[in-house]
């Protein structure tokens, strides 16, 4: 990632933390933390799959479409934090990493309102 890639990505987490807030979801539970990707070869997707397992993530919403380029793979990650932006900025670098070495687009991150 560039550096400019890094700060943009932490602008959004500050965002989706502020929503979140706005919102009255409860910091002192744990939240479902899901990390958007975006795969376009099967082989690239199943890569996300093992990484992403690997690295403690269960995986979500998984699934073939097709789209106005052509099929592509989209799934999500999904791992318990706090959504405060120290938890959610370590994972975003973390989906980051994985979404390099697996040639997938990281399309950002969100969780339900918790009470």
């Amino acid at each position: 990632c560039t550096r400019h890639g890094k700060i943009k990505n932490y602008e959004r987490n500050i965002k989706v933390v502020q929503a979140l807030k706005e919102a009255g979801s409860n910091f002192k539970k744990l939240h479902n933390i899901e990390h958007h990707l975006y795969c376009y070869t099967e082989t690239d997707f199943n890569l996300v799959i093992t990484l992403g397992k690997k690295s403690g993530y269960r995986i979500a919403n998984e699934g073939k479409h097709k789209g106005d380029k052509g099929v592509f793979w989209a799934l999500d990650l999904v791992k318990q934090a706090a959504p405060d932006i120290t938890s959610t900025e370590k994972q975003s670098i973390e989906i980051e990493r994985i979404a390099e070495k697996a040639n997938a687009d990281y399309d950002g991150w969100g969780t339900e309102v918790e009470q």
